[in-house]
């Protein structure tokens, strides 16, 4: 019976064991990590003098060791990473009186701070830990370096739950790894006001998306040659409430980080559609006219988006011929057959697809050869430079005598000084866009553009 009675015991705390520690580090995990955390916030409440930090680690680019070298790779840096934790945290810190080591899933660790002298000791601890992890890894006869982004949260904002500290710990990561990787940030009351207000910002964007309350704009695009137009850029604009005109950028960034980038692009398309159709009904010098839409990568998780593609193109009635699809190259980094096989089923529908922001990512010729294009968008900083120093026209040159090898047309953006358009017309570039020939405007001012479209801004 005590035989049996010490097996008994034996298997139990092996069964509580693993049911709060990691499978594969050993170190603790989310739920014994809660457990610690709340009850740091009890003995907190009772003695305020007692001081705690948490330390949120994320592994800078650790997914491209997994899609390289696999997975099993990555579980072995895993485990190296959590030995080195937990042989750093092990010894006597001048800091705190203990330190723990936490997984959470993937490659997010939390360090677990207790009893600091000073809350900023903990970025104290936090640039050690950078310092100790950046060092080179032995993996499986493979030498493999790898840094992280700490967020750090402390106890002088008396949070009331463990998920709420984590939570602090985790938006001061993503600042970190904004703020360009390998460091750590500290979470103080004006990133607190920041999520918040994003956090806001979030939620008045679906029910703007929900209730088609976001406006559309039209940018002209310019025959150079002559001034004429060729057609718009169909971009979307929102009037927030209480903040008044959000920026353009800040807008596609929170509906690409919420998913709302899918349903709001769909709808511009539409929208787009529709309404070129009723320009050229009703102004017949308008039939030759194109409508380009940003097309965002987001979109190409939707199995169904070539499906939504042609329904908006037929349900307004438009000639696809008449409409561009415009991408970054930020699309192209992933040019699996999936994606290849979407912009080729764009193409069959006669649909046009223009390459954005030609030249400022690493790809650009690769996705040359391969991707069914119809036009080049040269980047406004080609332009800029050209201006600045005249020398630099050659790189300008070299993407017309690129771009006409390969039969695409070309259009330059940014287009604001009148020695900038002359610059473009020397070279023969096709088409143009910019605030010199035409800011983005609603449908009344694009209308009365269109009423008088044989000369723009005396070009």
């Amino acid at each position: 019976m005590e035989e049996l009675e010490h097996l008994v015991q034996e298997r139990t705390a092996e069964i509580e064991h693993a049911l709060l520690h990691d499978k594969l580090t050993g170190l603790p995990n989310r739920a014994l990590l809660m457990t610690r955390l709340e009850a740091c916030l009890e003995r907190r409440k009772r003695h305020r003098e007692h001081r705690f930090a948490v330390l949120f680690l994320d592994f800078d680019r650790f997914k491209l060791i997994n899609d390289s070298l696999g997975h099993e790779i990555g579980d072995l840096l895993l485990v190296e990473i959590a030995g080195r934790l937990r042989e750093r945290l092990r010894a006597t810190d001048t800091v705190c009186h203990a330190c723990t080591a936490s997984r959470l899933g993937g490659d997010e660790f939390i360090v677990l701070l207790e009893d600091l002298k000073e809350e900023r000791d903990a970025a104290r601890v936090a640039e050690r830990l950078l310092g100790l992890l950046a060092e080179p890894y032995e993996v499986a006869e493979q030498t493999l370096h790898v840094t992280a982004s700490i967020g750090i949260a402390t106890s002088d904002r008396d949070y009331g739950h463990a998920g709420d500290i984590l939570r602090d710990a985790d938006t001061a990561m993503y600042r970190a790894k904004a703020a360009g990787r390998a460091r750590y940030a500290m979470f103080d009351t004006l990133m607190h006001r920041e999520v918040s207000a994003r956090l806001s910002l979030e939620t008045e964007l679906r029910r703007a998306v929900r209730d088609d309350e976001l406006d559309q704009h039209y940018q002209p695009i310019v025959r150079l040659s002559d001034g004429k137009l060729a057609g718009f850029e169909a971009l979307v604009r929102w009037s927030h409430p209480q903040r008044g005109p959000v920026p353009a950028t800040e807008l596609i960034e929170v509906a690409e980080e919420t998913g709302l980038i899918q349903p709001l692009s769909i709808n511009l398309l539409r929208r787009a559609c529709r309404q070129l159709k009723d320009w050229q009904t009703r102004y017949p010098d308008a039939d030759a006219l194109k409508m380009s839409v940003n097309f965002s990568r987001r979109l190409l998780i939707d199995p169904d988006l070539v499906k939504k593609i042609g329904a908006a193109v037929e349900e307004s009635g438009l000639d696809p011929r008449h409409l561009a699809l415009e991408i970054t190259e930020s699309a192209m980094l992933k040019e699996d057959a999936e994606t290849l096989r979407v912009f080729e089923d764009v193409r069959q529908m006669g649909i046009w697809l223009h390459l954005d922001d030609f030249g400022t990512g690493y790809s650009s010729l690769a996705c040359l050869y391969r991707l069914p294009l119809s036009a080049l968008k040269i980047d406004r900083a080609f332009l800029r430079e050209a201006c600045a120093r005249r020398e630099h026209t050659v790189v300008l040159d070299a993407i017309v005598r690129i771009a006409r090898a390969f039969k695409l047309q070309i259009i330059a953006e940014g287009i604001e000084e009148p020695e900038q358009l002359e610059l473009l017309r020397g070279l023969g570039i096709d088409l143009g866009q910019g605030y010199l020939l035409g800011r983005p405007s609603n449908v009344e001012t694009t209308e009365a553009l269109l009423q008088g479209r044989s000369v723009m801004c005396g070009v």
